[in-house]
């Protein structure tokens, strides 16, 4: 780390700011104390956090959960109305329906 007084800072900066490219931390002085660090850009970036990395990517074999829910309350609904019951049994089969009712 190198200081240098603020009129060397500026009669001297294209020079101090390749030493700076090149890894050197500069502190600039005014009337004797520090106003300013020069450093390299490289020095102040911080790591990506994890969780903002790419994810693991989950699937499962077979009908999806969201549709299998879908269809379970569609089963329940159509249970529920006893108009559309009988249509619903021919539609879809009664092994399916009688699965569903075991659990309603």
């Amino acid at each position: 780390m190198k200081t240098v007084t603020f009129t060397e800072f500026r009669s001297h900066a294209s020079d101090i700011l390749t030493q700076v490219e090149n890894g050197e931390t500069i502190i600039v002085l005014r009337h004797g104390r520090p106003v300013a660090e020069v450093c390299p850009v490289a020095d102040r970036r911080k790591p990506q956090p994890s969780w903002k990395g790419p994810a693991l990517r989950l699937s499962s074999k077979g009908a999806d959960l969201a549709s299998a829910i879908l269809r379970n309350e569609r089963v329940k609904a159509y249970l529920d109305s006893s108009s559309f019951a009988k249509r619903f049994v021919d539609e879809i089969g009664s092994d399916e329906v009688e699965a569903v009712q075991g659990e309603h």
